[in-house]
């Protein structure tokens, strides 16, 4: 856990928080599970920054956590993303978050999503 916490700091002092850097990390920490790195880049970068989408499909963190069933990193993004917690955000195939969690039967990320 503390060489994760390390990368994190690493890429905040390393990463411009207006730059799409940090965004891409976001991503990358989303779609591979890691809540660390996820808790230090949201807290670094500006609210209307927390849901940059990729270019496969249009995907979000949350969307990217989801669909690789981190529940954990799903519900630490919830908690900072309160228009993609009401599925305001869909994919480029209109499917929203909580549409992700019901295909993938994470319960835990539905019922966060619906609170």
């Amino acid at each position: 856990i503390h060489q994760k916490r390390d990368i994190a700091a690493l890429l905040v002092r390393e990463l411009p928080a207006n730059a799409n850097g940090m965004q891409s990390a976001l991503l990358w920490a989303a779609h591979h599970g890691y809540p660390e790195i996820i808790d230090t880049l949201v807290k670094k970068l500006p609210a209307d920054k927390l849901s940059p989408r990729d270019s496969e499909g249009g995907y979000t963190p949350l969307m990217w956590s989801i669909v690789n069933g981190h529940s954990e990193v799903a519900r630490l993004l919830i908690s900072y993303s309160p228009l993609e917690a009401l599925n305001m955000t869909t994919t480029d195939h209109n499917s929203t978050p909580l549409m992700l969690a019901a295909e993938k039967d994470d319960e835990k990320s539905a019922i966060a999503l619906l609170k």
